[in-house]
């Protein structure tokens, strides 16, 4: 934006075709494109262009039969994933290339009372998400069935943001934050490791540390904010390639959004990753 007012500045402008609210938003890996899931669970596809029509979408799917929640592309600007209640499953696979009765490529149940998040992780071919009672859980991409599954928090997990391809922070509705480490877990690893058994935690990933939420062990607040949200809603990771991302925090950058109408800006220490 520039100027005095958005209008004055508006490229293009797209409508759901059902008139619905958006749940999420997600821009396809080569940026031509980007998906919208409603709250309705109908997930639509547009291609970006100029332009003062509103175009429909040129692809568009129910997903989810009472509401729909998050998106994610998959390795293609085709494949996605969405989280949800209602439908084939709490967590859906789709193929937008193919005829709407058959896009749906997988399913799975995994999250009884719905999902509220979800997240790729090419390094490890899953897909990570967030449920309504608080679990998490791994999907498996290349055997389509959930790899883990555990309880990360008291209450519903609202949002996940991956570092670096082989950890995850989630974000719960009663503001705790936590980073995972999404690797594949190695029962083997138990004996190697018997001197550090709280990063084996039965039903937990390996790599988990149940303290990693507590702000003197992982996050410093920035100067000019204050600790503590009013319910988390929302995270993301700044970018370490922007020069000034680099040159004010030396190690991570994390976003973070609450229902308190709040954002704040948080540096992250790699050492205890490390």
């Amino acid at each position: 934006m520039q100027g005095q007012g958005l209008h004055d500045h508006l490229r293009a402008q797209y409508k759901l075709p059902a008139g619905g609210r958006v749940a999420n938003i997600r821009i396809s890996p080569d940026c031509e494109q980007f998906g919208c899931l409603d709250q309705a669970g109908y997930l639509c596809l547009w291609r970006f262009q100029s332009g003062s029509d509103m175009p429909l979408p040129f692809s568009r799917l129910q997903c989810h039969t009472k509401r729909g929640a998050d998106l994610c592309f998959v390795d293609s600007t085709v494949v996605l994933a969405t989280v949800g209640v209602g439908g084939g499953g709490s967590l859906c696979l789709w193929d937008a290339l193919l005829p709407a009765a058959q896009a749906q490529v997988a399913s799975c149940p995994v999250h009884p009372d719905g999902a509220h998040c979800i997240v790729h992780c090419a390094a490890e071919r899953c897909l990570v998400s967030g449920g309504e009672r608080g679990e998490m859980a791994i999907f498996d991409l290349r055997q389509r069935r959930v790899r883990e599954k555990w309880a990360a928090h008291s209450m519903a997990v609202q949002a996940l943001t991956l570092v670096d391809g082989r950890w995850c922070f989630s974000a719960s509705a009663d503001s705790d934050l936590k980073l995972w480490s999404i690797d594949a877990p190695c029962a083997a690893d138990s004996a190697d490791d018997a001197d550090e058994p709280s990063a084996l935690t039965e039903g937990l990933p390996r790599g988990t540390w149940a303290q990693a939420h507590e702000p003197h062990t992982l996050l410093a607040p920035l100067v000019g904010t204050r600790l503590g949200h009013c319910g988390l809603t929302a995270l993301t990771m700044m970018p370490t390639t922007m020069g000034a991302a680099r040159a004010m925090l030396p190690g991570m950058g994390l976003i973070s959004g609450g229902a308190d109408g709040r954002v704040k800006l948080w540096h992250v220490s790699r050492s205890r990753a490390d």
